[in-house]
């Protein structure tokens, strides 16, 4: 049985072009359309689906990411 190891979402965001998912490890990588790149460290399965289901990606990060979880800006 193989293990999913990276889910990709594109968003239509103001924000956010797409954002991916390493379940096996929680990392979720967001990228921003001025060309940022985020990494937000120990998200659970849930706040990943959450994220999919959120009728907006970048308030979605505003109230339940940034504050919450680390991050760090990757160049």
């Amino acid at each position: 049985m193989s293990r999913i190891t990276k889910e990709t979402v594109t968003f239509e965001s103001e924000a956010i072009i797409k954002a991916q998912y390493f379940p096996l490890i929680n990392i979720l990588k967001v990228f921003y359309k001025n060309e940022s790149k985020y990494l937000y460290i120990d998200v659970e399965p849930f706040v990943w689906d959450g994220m999919k289901r959120a009728n907006s990606a970048g308030r979605f990060i505003n109230l339940y990411l940034k504050d919450h979880y680390e991050f760090h800006r990757q160049d």
